[in-house]
């Protein structure tokens, strides 16, 4: 949100018309990226997730 919150700034004191909409574009584009990447879903351990939810391993035999 930093960088975010700097693009604006930035965008605002910038005289540059080209930089100042890169700027802003950068604001709007960041809190999108940074979702998609906290949304995606990271390698998991081997078999975290292959057990039935409520079981043990020992329920599940031999």
């Amino acid at each position: 949100m930093a960088i975010r919150t700097l693009c604006f700034v930035g965008a605002i004191v910038v005289g540059d018309i080209w930089v100042r909409w890169v700027l802003v574009a950068g604001a709007f584009v960041l809190p999108y990226v940074a979702v998609v990447m906290a949304n995606t879903e990271g390698r998991r351990q081997q078999g975290a997730d292959l057990m039935p939810p409520g079981q043990s391993h020992k329920e599940l035999g031999p």
